[in-house]
């Protein structure tokens, strides 16, 4: 009876070259799916370039005939007014009592 001989070099280049092989194989999917993320992220960033607001900013006309008419900033505001503002400057009569 004749006793099986194992090649060990053998085995154990058969391993590396299937250890090999896997890793190029998930290189090749992780280069790919890379790939397709990219794609699809800037499909994504056109679609947000198309749907971009432009700001104008400008002045709004003012109606200035809503404010009332101009005034001269030397005088008072109530002017000619009846107001109670500085009333204590007014001499009121006493009242009295009997």
């Amino acid at each position: 009876m004749k006793a099986k001989v194992i090649h060990f070099e053998k085995a154990r280049k058969k391993i590396r070259d299937n250890r090999r092989h896997r890793y190029n194989a998930r290189d090749a999917y992780q280069k790919k799916r890379e790939a397709e993320r990219e794609a699809q992220l800037e499909k994504e960033r056109d679609k947000l370039r198309k749907k971009e607001i432009k700001f104008n900013f400008t002045t709004p006309n003012k109606d200035w005939s809503i404010y009332g008419g101009w005034v001269n900033p030397f005088e008072p505001i109530n002017k000619g007014r009846l107001g109670s503002t500085q009333e204590w400057r007014v001499e009121k009569p006493k009242k009295h009592y009997y």
